[in-house]
């Protein structure tokens, strides 16, 4: 079975962007740090396909640096 899924920060303020980036990566991902230099206008993109056990991801987003916190 095939399912998909989208998240896009274009659609909010520009305010807005980085912190919901953040939070969504935070808890579809794991608990993690993240900071940009774009972080004033943050304009990334995540995909969720999900075929039978399988997961892909694909994202694109501003240079940005993730860091796994312990949590």
């Amino acid at each position: 079975m095939l399912s998909a899924g989208r998240f896009r920060t274009d659609t909010m303020p520009r305010g807005d962007r980085f912190a919901y980036w953040h939070t969504y990566m935070a808890d579809v991902v794991a608990p993690m740090e993240i900071s940009s230099p774009y972080a004033h206008d943050f304009r990334a993109e995540y995909r969720l396909l999900r075929i039978e056990d399988a997961a892909l991801w694909p994202t694109r987003a501003p240079a940005s640096r993730y860091r796994r916190t312990p949590g």
